[in-house]
């Protein structure tokens, strides 16, 4: 089954169809030998490790789509491209005139929160994110438009969204096309389950453990019980220091708190379990990137419930 993500940046052999080449069952993705895949817009894709990990890239045969990448499965996806080598394909309105972009296409078959940020060595281009509704190149409704970066370092940008099933579309735009270097480096992060996302300072977020999915990880200070567990995304400029209490609804419901970098299954940098039945749990840490909180149920009755979380973002 596929994983979350189909990057855009194409090639394989087809069915053609008017001036494009189309696959299905009766007609595989193979090119010299190379075995492609056969996306969900029914055309081919090869493999191509600039796309990155597990990555494809459609076949020039695509049509419109040719030279997009295509995301393979994996839960953490890292890439780097220069935008100097591309040109200004996608008129969104976010970037000054004649930023050069690229498109990226995503695909989730369920519901859930992904992540998407600037990483890589500097010096690096600051971007402009623009999420669009659809499969790339044109996408539909914006979702997340002009995301510019908020932060001191402008190469630093980030977005935490959670996505129905479907296919979206990525821009990403230079935000300075007069700058020296193009150069981005890319992590794109699928949580596989649905979160809060918490990218606003005093941002209410009430949440229950009601009808959510197990924790797939307890971090050690969380007995294991197999129970439904609510989770939040904290997004914020590298170095922001975030202080957080999460207070359950009734006297009846204990939680421990788990922090986590790199998804609900990413390594448990915080894990908290002082309080007793019903009371309150915190949180102090220093983001590096978007960072999971992790809500577990701990012993007592086997009842779900709510709780909510309250924030600040600070030096």
């Amino acid at each position: 089954m596929r994983s979350l993500l189909a990057l855009v940046l194409a090639l394989a052999s087809c069915v053609e169809v008017a001036d494009e080449y189309r696959c299905g069952p009766e007609h595989d993705c193979v090119l010299d030998g190379v075995v492609g895949r056969c996306e969900s817009t029914g055309h081919c894709s090869l493999p191509d490790p600039s796309c990155g990990t597990s990555g494809n890239r459609y076949h020039a045969s695509a049509g419109q789509q040719a030279g997009i990448c295509v995301l393979g499965p994996a839960p953490v996806i890292e890439m780097a491209f220069d935008l100097k080598e591309s040109s200004d394909r996608s008129r969104t309105g976010c970037g000054p005139e004649g930023a050069r972009d690229i498109s990226i296409e995503l695909f989730t078959m369920t519901p859930q929160t992904i992540t998407i940020d600037t990483v890589g060595p500097e010096p690096r281009a600051p971007v402009v994110f623009s999420l669009r509704d659809g499969a790339c190149p044109a996408g539909l409704a914006e979702i997340a438009g002009c995301r510019e970066s908020m932060c001191a370092d402008k190469t630093y940008n980030a977005l935490a969204v959670t996505l129905p099933p479907g296919a979206y579309c990525l821009i990403v735009e230079e935000a300075e096309p007069a700058a020296e270097t193009g150069k981005v480096g890319l992590r794109i992060l699928e949580g596989g389950r649905e979160a809060v996302v918490i990218d606003r300072p005093f941002q209410s977020a009430p949440q229950t453990t009601c009808g959510a999915p197990p924790d797939p990880a307890p971090a050690p200070c969380v007995p294991p019980s197999g129970d439904s567990a609510g989770a939040a995304v904290f997004v914020a400029c590298p170095g922001t220091r975030v202080r957080a209490t999460v207070t359950p609804d009734t006297a009846n419901l204990d939680i421990a708190l788990s922090v986590r970098d790199g998804g609900p299954l990413g390594t448990k940098l915080v894990c908290e379990n002082a309080a007793a039945g019903g009371g309150a749990e915190m949180i102090d840490r220093i983001l590096t990137g978007p960072t999971w909180l992790v809500v577990d149920r701990v012993g007592g009755p086997a009842v779900c419930g709510g709780f909510s979380i309250s924030h600040t973002f600070g030096p």
